[in-house]
């Protein structure tokens, strides 16, 4: 298999929808920067520059802070990871994402398909890293709870039994976020820039409080990041 140094230009991003969703061991070795609001940590290894960036929560957080990764930092390579709460997963799953698209966007009465935005596709999938060695080795650690071809919803509300929408189109979708499906969508105005999102499921969305479970979940979830984040910069 190709090492990562063979498929990563020298800078690689590393997106955080907040600070909360990681340990601070995970900050260990890189120094803070704040630029344009955007808070991020650099440390580098070899040839090759890790940027931890933390997004800030929700669409327009994390479509800024990417363009600001894209323009200001010159980041052509993208890893995502965070939480999500879950439609069909069970809690624990590591999802690895094949597809996103928006569950907060209803345009059908013009015509549109659900979650889709005019001169957009309905879905985003764009191309995506192709780190063979380390989804391999995630697969390895993480087994049965290990997820691929996941499709991703995301909206700007913490989903929960009251406010999810109700279509006949979310029976496609596997889990919701409230970062990913904007961060693919301005990637996918680039044809040289490449992005591998991973999510763990926190938390039930049809469960009555699954905004206690997102809370008592929270800790397990900042470990497995964790290690996911070191098993990148370590590959």
């Amino acid at each position: 298999m190709k090492k990562i140094d063979n498929l990563f230009n020298q800078k690689i991003g590393i997106l955080v929808a907040d600070i909360d969703e990681i340990e601070q061991s995970c900050l260990s070795g890189f120094k803070k920067y704040k630029k344009k609001s955007i808070t991020f940590y650099k440390k580098k290894i070899g040839n090759k520059e890790f940027f931890l960036v933390i997004l800030g929560v929700g669409k327009t957080n994390s479509a800024y802070a990417t363009s600001f990764c894209i323009f200001d930092l010159k980041i052509k390579n993208f890893f995502h990871v965070g939480t999500c709460g879950s439609i069909n997963m069970n809690i624990g799953d590591i999802c690895l994402i094949n597809k996103s698209t928006y569950v907060d966007v209803d345009l059908t009465s013009l015509g549109y398909k659900f979650g889709q935005i005019p001169k957009e596709t309905q879905y985003f999938k764009i191309q995506c890293l192709k780190l063979a060695n380390f989804i391999s080795k995630i697969s390895c650690i993480y087994k049965f709870r290990f997820k691929k071809n996941i499709v991703v919803g995301t909206m700007d509300k913490f989903a929960n039994k009251t406010n999810m929408v109700k279509n006949t189109d979310i029976k496609n979708i596997n889990i919701i976020d409230m970062e990913t499906a904007a961060i693919w969508h301005v990637i996918n105005k680039f044809k040289d820039i490449k992005i591998l999102s991973i999510k763990i499921v926190t938390d039930e969305i049809g469960s009555k409080k699954n905004d206690a479970t997102y809370r008592h979940r929270l800790s397990h979830a900042k470990k497995d990041i964790k290690n996911i984040i070191e098993l990148l910069i370590n590959n």
